[in-house]
């Protein structure tokens, strides 16, 4: 099952928020899942657990990811997302955050009283499944820094090859088998970016800074790829609600939009 939750939270005080924030929601929520379950959390973080989710940054209530906080004083309310992509990680962080609600949560300086916690959007693996209505040409609009990672190079351009790479993991992540080789070489090569509205920006994890960009790029699907293929396009596109794209999305980058593609 893929969960998207909406954390909302509310300030205890004014303040000025951080230009990014998805590292120090990482740490808010690896705090919260300790105190939870810390046999869960202490596998997650040495990777012997799935890593299977997704997180914003802050952003203002009512808004979406890539809305920037700024100032704000106290009782304004503020949220984040949490994608999760399979089973046991969505109950345990869940879980977490549930306990959490009666609790002051530390956000780099400042406190914050949690004011609701909300199901945004569920997908069964079986609604997933169900054959894709035809998808034609579509757009992504990455809401928060994004960049994809090769080596040590941070590549900062979604060509198709790249989009569908990280789609194509955050597949077997979700449901634990692989889409074939050939039939994403043949998505790739079935996609063309036409138009693109990008800029780039870097993001601050405090110990170190990574580059990425955001905006909006356009797609076209050749009309040769045949449909079982775009049917399989289709399904990965779902996927980006929950999962981000690209590199560090439990650290708040790569949360993105897809328009056009049948939704």
């Amino acid at each position: 099952m893929l969960v998207l939750l909406e954390i909302e939270l509310e300030a205890c005080t004014a303040g000025v928020a951080a230009q990014t924030s998805g590292h120090v929601i990482h740490g808010l929520v690896f705090h919260q899942l300790h105190k939870s379950d810390p046999q869960f959390a202490t596998a997650m973080h040495d990777g012997s657990a799935s890593r299977a989710f997704s997180l914003s940054p802050l952003y203002p209530a009512g808004k979406q990811p890539g809305f920037p906080v700024r100032e704000f004083s106290e009782g304004d309310k503020v949220a984040f997302r949490i994608g999760l992509l399979e089973d046991e990680t969505a109950h345990a962080i869940t879980t977490a955050m549930s306990h959490a609600a009666l609790a002051k949560l530390e956000i780099g300086e400042h406190l914050y009283q949690m004011s609701a916690l909300r199901v945004l959007q569920s997908l069964s693996m079986d609604e997933m499944q169900v054959h894709a209505a035809d998808i034609k040409d579509f757009s992504i609009r990455f809401q928060t820094l994004t960049c994809f990672h090769a080596g040590k190079r941070f590549l900062l351009y979604p060509e198709p090859r790249l989009v569908i790479g990280s789609l194509a993991r955050a597949w077997k992540n979700a449901c634990g088998i692989p889409m074939e080789q050939e039939q994403l070489n043949q998505i790739i090569e079935g996609l063309q970016i036409v138009r693109y509205e990008l800029r780039t920006g870097m993001s601050n994890m405090t110990k170190f800074m990574i580059p990425g960009f955001c905006g909006e790029c356009f797609y076209q699907v050749d009309r040769s790829l045949e449909r079982i293929h775009r049917e399989a396009l289709r399904k990965l596109l779902r996927l980006l609600p929950f999962t981000g794209i690209g590199y560090k999305t439990a650290m708040g980058m790569g949360q993105a939009q897809v328009s056009g593609s049948g939704e």
